[in-house]
């Protein structure tokens, strides 16, 4: 599999961040997300890539490192609905959500 190439990737989305750019670009027919750190928050990437990979490691559902530049972490791109849109659109199916999402973090702490 090639690298995706910010020189090279067509800009699909941009999502809202206090700390960082986050995009969601194709390259090659493949969607990822990318997320470039601010300079004052460039620990935060090393910080994220370890809970990833940890995560991974676990077998903790988490999207997948396709590539780590220096102020960069270029993830997988996992399609679906937002949370917090399914959580305000489907109000019968929350209790289901919150169990999924309480289970979720329930493994990711137990992991860590």
């Amino acid at each position: 599999m090639m690298k995706p190439k910010p020189d090279r990737w067509k800009i699909l989305k941009t999502y809202d961040s206090k700390k960082n750019e986050v995009k969601k670009v194709e390259f090659n027919g493949r969607t990822y997300i990318v997320k470039k750190f601010h300079e004052e928050f460039i620990h935060g990437l090393k910080v994220e890539e370890r809970v990833l990979r940890g995560c991974a490691e676990r077998d903790i559902p988490v999207p997948g490192i396709v590539d780590v530049e220096k102020n960069m972490l270029i993830l997988e791109y996992i399609p679906g609905e937002d949370c917090k849109l399914l959580f305000d659109t489907k109000k019968d199916e929350r209790k289901k959500m919150i169990s999924s999402i309480a289970a979720w973090l329930g493994d990711f702490h137990q992991a860590f």
